[in-house]
């Protein structure tokens, strides 16, 4: 008889549970984190597919010399600073250049002048060209100056075949040194502006190597 109140209180407990299902939801498995570090190497290691239709590299002209065969820079040290404390003040190209010249003219050898010449040029314009007979065994300088008008200028000196054996945008060239030939020829000088519109003048030089 003391038994059976028992029963009855179980009763209801255990229809409960069995309404409710009785089973608990199994937790979702985490990924495992090696896998994701693992994928995420992968990507990192593919390297980027190469640039394609490149243009292929130019091999560079050597130093001084663009391609004249008679004519090669003679680098002189002195040669390199002397023009650096002319007094020139723009105002006065053919003055200027010739300030320049004097300068180096009293280093580095007995140097001879061959022309001074002015020309007037503009952005735009074909190079003026100076003709010279550049002498083998002579080696020779340019200065050359411009009034404020011209902001960019370039020189260059041509070889009698045509061939180009120097060029500089500065008061002096070689900036570094002197232009040597070993064949006779008549030679050029290319004066040309690249920013502006004035008068540039151009002294040249020469001593024997």
């Amino acid at each position: 008889m003391l038994r059976a109140p028992r029963l009855l209180v179980l009763l209801p407990l255990a229809v409960a549970l069995a309404a409710c299902g009785g089973n608990t939801p199994a937790a979702a498995s985490p990924t495992p984190a090696a896998s994701v570090s693992g994928a995420a190497k992968a990507v990192e290691a593919t390297p980027p597919p190469p640039p394609s239709a490149l243009p292929a590299m130019q091999p560079m002209p050597p130093p001084g010399v663009r391609g004249s065969d008679v004519a090669k820079v003679d680098e002189v040290d002195a040669l390199y600073t002397c023009h650096a404390a002319a007094p020139v003040g723009g105002k006065e190209p053919k003055g200027d250049a010739a300030k320049l010249a004097a300068a180096c003219a009293k280093v580095s050898g007995s140097w001879t002048k061959v022309l001074a010449q002015s020309v007037t040029q503009a952005d735009g314009d074909p190079a003026a060209k100076i003709p010279f007979r550049a002498e083998a065994g002579r080696c020779y300088r340019v200065y050359t100056a411009h009034d404020g008008a011209v902001t960019a200028m370039n020189v260059t000196v041509r070889d009698a075949a045509g061939k180009d054996a120097a060029d500089d945008g500065g008061s002096a060239l070689p900036r570094a040194g002197r232009l040597c030939f070993t064949a006779t020829g008549e030679a050029s000088l290319l004066v040309a502006v690249g920013a502006g519109r004035g008068v540039v003048a151009v002294e040249l030089w020469s001593t024997a190597k």
